[in-house]
């Protein structure tokens, strides 16, 4: 589900929002409550209405071209103010147009969160800023609107640093990729989680207000979080971290961790790791890659259901006591269809129908 600052995207995104009356119809929860909403933020929706935007400011004003755009630097850029309004908008929109739905996440992607010091426009710490103003926007929709926002989920960056291009002899254009380790790309993540969070959670802002940060883990080789012995480090690296050790966890994309390898033993055998997811997406998947959100085939589902049992058990009371008493972000309760690729309306209704029968 996409949403903006101005909320444009959630009317850019009717497909989904219209499955949401089938939905409610035919797979209500037991509380029945209408289905939540996990909204995306500062992602292609938003960048895409803002060049609309400037656009018809650049044409208005006789200037010749765009100043360029990107998400980062544009929401570094809101001022408290902007903030206020994009929560009463989001609000206004989600409870009225979609018949009091709640917000119970946000999402987003800001790549240059763990870029280096030399990286300017956008630098690190305009996605520092952006995501301090993101975690203010989950604190607002929460405190002052009464969603149930309690995470806010983030691609945890590459290993990639620079591109250099340079002509080869028979004239061919060749490229040269320039590579991070592993334990430079984490060092910066959790300096610039730190960071974000003395932003958001500054001027006597309660922290217990602020959402929790869920870091996700996005298969291939040149992620920063791509399989069990990075999601290892890290877990150990933000028990080392007390700064942020309480509000910093795990998103346990189903398909993302499957496609990397890791197993649900490897989980189960290392508590830090299990200690910190706090919260889920789920869709179908190719066994091999990830290039689509689907839903998965019906001898798929099997496969599935340890992971969502995993999901349940995250929500025992001997677990939430072990959480407490280590002072961890608590899982959120919440699994997120994530059907950005889904082809119509039936896919959306026949992978929340699956999964109500199964959770």
């Amino acid at each position: 589900m996409i949403t903006s600052f101005s909320t444009q995207g959630i009317f850019y995104s009717k497909k989904t929002f219209g499955a949401f009356d089938r939905i409610d119809g035919e797979c209500r929860s037991s509380d029945g409550r209408p289905t939540a909403v996990e909204l995306y933020v500062a992602m292609e929706p938003d960048l895409l209405h803002w060049k609309f935007e400037e656009e018809a400011r650049a044409l208005h004003e006789g200037r010749p071209s765009l100043r360029p755009l990107n998400c980062a630097k544009t929401f570094s850029e809101l001022s408290p103010t902007d903030i206020v309004k994009a929560a009463g908008e989001i609000d206004a929109n989600v409870r009225s147009s979609e018949k009091g739905r709640e917000i119970v996440a946000l999402a987003t992607f800001l790549p240059e969160i763990v870029a280096s010091d030399r990286r300017v426009n956008p630098s690190r710490q305009d996605a520092v800023r952006a995501l301090a103003n993101i975690i203010t926007l989950g604190r607002l929709l929460r405190k002052d609107f009464g969603h149930p926002v309690s995470t806010v989920e983030i691609v945890a960056g590459s290993r990639f640093e620079s591109l250099k291009g340079r002509a080869s002899g028979n004239g061919e254009r060749k490229y040269e990729v320039c590579l991070e380790t592993i334990s430079t790309i984490q060092a910066r993540l959790l300096q610039s989680l730190e960071q974000a969070l003395q932003l958001a959670c500054s001027g006597g802002t309660q922290r217990d207000d602020c959402p929790a940060i869920a870091l996700e883990l996005e298969p291939g080789g040149y992620f920063a979080v791509r399989n069990i012995d990075s999601l290892t480090s890290l877990a150990n690296a933000l028990d080392q971290t007390p700064a942020i050790s309480d509000k910093v966890g795990f998103n346990l994309d189903i398909s993302h961790w499957r496609i990397s390898g890791v197993t649900i033993q490897e989980i189960q055998s290392n508590p830090n790791v299990q200690y910190r997811i706090i919260h889920s997406h789920f869709s179908g998947h190719h066994r091999c890659a990830h290039f689509g959100d689907c839903v998965p085939a019906p001898a798929e589902w099997d496969n599935f259901t340890p992971w969502l049992t995993l999901l349940r058990d995250l929500m025992s009371p001997k677990e939430m006591a072990i959480r407490q008493h280590k002072r961890l972000p608590m899982f959120s309760g919440c699994v997120s269809v994530e059907m950005e690729a889904a082809r119509n309306v039936d896919s959306i209704v026949e992978i929340v129908r699956q999964l109500h029968s199964r959770l």
